[in-house]
C-alpha cells in the first residue's frame, strides 16, 4: 500500500488538480479521486479531458469510492450498472486497481436477510466485473448510530457483521475498506482483522477520536489524526 491524500478523511474539498498539488507538496505518493465526478466529466468532454489532470502528474490513484449504494432501489442500481464499462474504461486510462463501497447500515424497505442477499449478490456481480481488470474493491463499515435513526429495518453496524458480509460474497478480489475510526465504533478487534486476513485489506484509514466524547454521538467532524489522544477511543 501506499500513503495516500484522503480529502474526506481530513475534511478539505478542492477541484482534482488542487488535490493532486496538495499531495504532491506534502509527500503522498497517492489520491483518492472522485470517480462520481470524473465519470460525468468524461461522458460530458471525454476521457482524455478527465483524465488530463492525473495522467500528466507523478502521482497514483490510490482509491476511489464507488458511485453506488448497493442497497439502493432497482432503478438506481440499474443507472449504476449502466455505467460500468465506462468506469472500467476510466480505471484503465488511469491505473487504478482499489475500490471501496460503504455499506449502509439501514434499510428502507427489506429486513435483514432479504437485504443482505440482495446486496450480497450485486456485489458478487460487480466484483467479477472489476476483477477481468484486476481491480479490487473493499467493503467499508458505517457504524454512527445517526446513520440508523428513523429506519425501519437495521442491517450491517458492527466489524462482525461486516467480516461475515465479506465471507459470504466469497469473491478473492473483494476485502475490507478499514477504517479504524468506524471499525472501533462498531466494536471491531485486530482478530477479526486477523479472520478475513491481510491479503484482503484492500484500504487502510488511521483515525482516532477524543476518550470525551460519546461512542454513540460521534460524527466525521470528530476525527483526530492517530496518536492526537494518548486515551482515544481508536486507541
Amino acid at each position: 500500500m501506499i500513503r495516500n491524500l484522503c480529502k474526506i478523511g481530513l475534511g478539505v474539498a478542492g477541484r482534482q488538480n488542487e488535490m493532486i498539488e496538495l499531495a504532491l507538496t506534502n509527500g503522498f505518493a497517492g489520491i483518492e479521486i472522485d470517480m462520481d465526478d470524473m465519470l460525468g466529466r468524461a461522458e460530458v468532454f471525454g476521457n482524455e479531458h478527465a483524465c488530463q489532470f492525473v495522467n500528466s502528474c507523478k502521482v497514483t490513484v490510490g482509491v476511489f469510492q464507488l458511485p453506488v449504494d448497493f442497497g439502493c432501489s432497482d432503478e438506481k442500481y440499474a443507472k449504476f450498472v449502466a455505467r460500468i464499462s465506462h468506469l472500467l474504461e476510466i480505471c484503465e486510462l488511469i491505473g487504478a486497481n482499489r475500490c471501496y463501497a460503504v455499506i449502509s447500515p439501514c434499510s428502507d424497505d427489506l429486513p435483514y436477510h432479504e437485504n443482505f442477499e440482495r446486496q450480497r449478490s450485486r456485489i458478487v456481480d460487480i466484483a467479477q466485473q472489476l476483477a477481468a481488470k484486476n481491480i479490487q474493491i473493499g467493503l467499508a463499515l458505517d457504524a454512527f448510530s445517526s446513520s440508523r435513526e428513523g429506519k425501519e429495518h437495521q442491517f450491517i453496524q458492527t466489524a462482525e457483521d461486516l467480516v461475515a458480509f465479506v465471507k459470504a460474497i466469497g469473491q478473492p478480489n473483494v476485502g475490507l475498506a478499514l477504517d479504524t475510526f468506524h471499525w472501533t465504533l462498531g466494536g471491531g478487534s485486530m482478530d477479526q482483522i486477523e479472520q478475513v486476513g491481510v491479503d484482503s485489506i484492500v484500504d487502510v484509514r488511521l483515525c482516532d477520536c477524543s476518550s470525551e466524547k460519546d461512542p454513540t454521538k460521534v460524527t466525521n467532524g470528530d476525527r483526530m489524526l492517530p496518536g492526537a489522544d494518548a486515551d482515544s477511543i481508536c486507541g
